[in-house]
């Protein structure tokens, strides 16, 4: 017992002496000094859904969809047809010349298939890419926002488990997009395609 009361008091010495006499060598390093500022939070979700160029980028999303499930409907009645038309004629047709036509309509609807998988393909990189291109054409405005209230960072509210609402700039950047947006609403068509 009595040996252990040894140790600990030789600890805690060396940590105090390391603390009193230590403290002015690391005071002493290479880092910079750094002035606490403020830290923003933002809703990026809500940010992107609530705003008028969030939804704006959205919805092109969501038309290109649209379009493409309609453009599926009719190329799978078109092709329905086309078999049905197929099939009718096969008691009519010598075998070999009814194979070569099967087979030709089988790679076309193979073909076809592949062509429309590539287009949702297309668009749900698109969907992908929707939140990014958003942010990118917020960013600015966002960095209007933390010069105003001279912030050094902007978190999203969803990666910070505590926080003062004081610090969420959503509704004043949803407010900020919103104005830019009804100034130019081209700034939500894409051009790079």
């Amino acid at each position: 017992m009595a040996r252990a009361s040894v140790v600990l008091r030789g600890l805690l010495a060396l940590v105090l002496t390391l603390f009193v006499f230590g403290a002015p060598v690391l005071a002493q390093g290479a880092y910079p000094t750094v002035f606490p500022r403020a830290i923003l939070l933002l809703d990026q979700e809500r940010l992107i859904n609530a705003s008028a160029l969030g939804k704006a980028i959205l919805q092109t999303v969501i038309d290109k969809r649209r379009a493409l499930i309609q453009e599926n409907r009719m190329i799978d009645q078109t092709l329905e047809a086309e078999e049905k038309r197929l099939t009718e004629k096969r008691a009519s047709l010598p075998i070999p010349e009814f194979q070569t036509l099967a087979e030709d309509f089988d790679a076309r609807v193979q073909k076809i298939r592949e062509e429309q998988l590539q287009k949702g393909r297309a668009l749900q990189e698109d969907f992908d890419r929707a939140p990014l291109r958003f942010m990118t054409l917020a960013a600015p405005y966002l960095n209007r926002l933390m010069q105003k209230y001279s912030a050094s960072a902007l978190l999203d509210r969803r990666s910070v488990l505590l926080f003062d609402r004081n610090m969420d700039i959503t509704d004043e950047a949803i407010s900020l997009l919103d104005k830019a947006y009804a100034e130019n609403p081209n700034m939500a068509v894409e051009t790079d395609k």
